[in-house]
């Protein structure tokens, strides 16, 4: 149960992950429980490299984290739900938002799914039903004009999706699942905390 949002003023930080060091735009810590538990919500200004070298580190079910202003010894924490992120460009450049929530190892509390509206779940189940009958038109095309062997068309109806493409290409698809207009937007949003 949410108890208290302790909000940390607005001050240039960096925070450390795992000895690698990422500048914050923002930090909150949100008490649970009578303030026993404490989740540690980083929305995170990111230049490219950074972004990917991030999101390879939040593969890790343990990460030690700290933010260097603040504090002496980083602590064990795991990474929780989705990381949320946008891009931006700036007098030219690109850079991104990512949100990144953590908490205490021995807390396995997750919240409810996200229920999606009937209208938005109507929408999302006819772009998917679009792009797998285009996806098996196209096969039978390729396969009709001897391009692609009846054999392998077979294959990539059946196989699972992760099969059929290399580790990076599966989580760069994942990525953009968690992809949102204004990352700090939806940190003010998700959470509900006062500017």
């Amino acid at each position: 149960m949410l108890h208290q949002a302790q909000h940390v003023p607005q001050e240039r930080e960096n925070l450390e992950i795992n000895g690698s060091v990422f500048p914050l735009i923002d930090f909150k810590m949100v008490g649970y429980y009578d303030n026993t538990v404490f989740l540690r919500h980083a929305l995170l200004r990111l230049s490219e490299k950074q972004f990917l070298q991030l999101n390879d580190i939040l593969d890790n079910d343990v990460l030690q984290v700290r933010r260097v202003e603040k504090e002496e010894a980083p602590l064990s924490l795991k990474p929780r739900r989705f990381f949320c992120w946008s891009q931006h460009t700036e007098n030219g450049t690109a850079y991104y938002k990512q949100m990144v929530t953590f908490c205490p190892l021995d807390w396995s509390s997750e919240p409810p799914p996200v229920v999606v509206l009937g209208i938005q779940q109507e929408a999302l189940v006819d772009m998917v039903r679009a792009q797998a009958a285009r996806f098996e038109a196209l096969l039978d095309e390729l396969t009709s004009r001897n391009i692609l062997p009846a054999e392998r068309a077979q294959q990539l109806l059946n196989e699972t999706w992760e099969q059929l493409l290399q580790p990076e290409r599966v989580k760069a698809i994942q990525r953009q699942l968690n992809k949102v207009n204004d990352a700090e937007h939806e940190m003010k949003e998700t959470y509900k905390y006062k500017y």
